[in-house]
């Protein structure tokens, strides 16, 4: 019976497989914060296009501001629940702000801008970085 241990600990022909099957094991557990990683990514660009459209909506529609909310959750495609969108109106004299129904020489410059945050759930969770994950995002236009 010893004999056999013996011949079992010498015996190196099967520690490739092992170490393949360890070396496998960590690169799998490696490999999923880079799927996270890309998942984020890919929705923070999915909440960019969303916003780009909603611009295009504001330069047509300068007062609709629940339209332009109402842009960003279709194109994004979000659940709502997750996704807060605000817009608002602002105006600008000589490059300083303004109240909107003032005068100017140069002339009143009206501004829309657009935030959005979406809470993005990773599927777990690491250190120092917060779960669920807050993408935000935020356009300016000038529509008069």
């Amino acid at each position: 019976m010893l004999h056999l241990l013996y011949k079992f600990w010498r015996d190196h022909k099967a520690a490739a497989a092992v170490e393949m099957a360890w070396v496998g094991m960590f690169m799998g557990l490696m490999t999923l914060p880079f799927i996270d990683l890309a998942d984020v990514t890919f929705t923070s660009m999915k909440l960019a296009a969303a916003l780009n459209s909603s611009i295009l909506y504001a330069l047509k529609n300068p007062t609709d501001t629940a339209g332009m909310s109402t842009v960003v959750q279709r194109v994004s495609n979000f659940d709502a629940s997750k996704l807060t969108v605000n817009a608002e109106n602002f105006c600008e004299c000589n490059g300083s702000e303004a109240d909107c129904n003032s005068t100017c020489d140069a002339g009143i410059e009206k501004f829309m801008t657009i935030n959005a945050s979406f809470s993005r759930p990773l599927m777990f969770s690491y250190p120092g970085i917060d779960n669920p994950y807050l993408l935000s995002r935020q356009r300016t236009v000038r529509v008069q």
